[in-house]
């Protein structure tokens, strides 16, 4: 399976202007959601994010207690999460893009019969 990471990377939208592939890729991403891989990126990443929040959550009533350490559990906690969040949104991307495919294809073809 080819890994895509931007919409200009995916075939179909390859030779749409960057306004077209917005507008295609909005129209088929939610029948991605037909597709069990889609969905386990999402439990993942909704777990990953309540981890991080559990996390911050603890190591800001920790850092309560030790006033001088207060801002560095804080800012790192915050820095953390964005990070752990960021990582499995992308992997999910990744995963959608990979189904998004056949979708994207079934609307240029649609598109393409409309014009002519």
């Amino acid at each position: 399976m080819k890994i895509y990471t931007s919409l200009k990377s995916i075939p179909e939208l390859a030779d749409l202007t960057p306004q077209e592939r917005t507008i295609a890729w909005h129209s088929c991403q939610g029948k991605t959601n037909a597709h069990w891989q889609t969905w386990l990126g999402s439990i993942i990443a909704a777990i990953a994010s309540g981890t991080v929040g559990v996390g911050i959550l603890y190591l800001f009533l920790l850092s309560h207690r030790m006033i001088g350490v207060y801002p560095a559990f804080l800012l790192g906690g915050f820095v953390g999460g964005a990070v752990i969040v960021s990582v499995f949104q992308f992997l999910r991307r990744i995963v959608v893009f990979g189904q998004i495919g056949p979708y994207l294809q079934e609307y240029l073809d649609e598109k393409k019969g409309e014009g002519e």
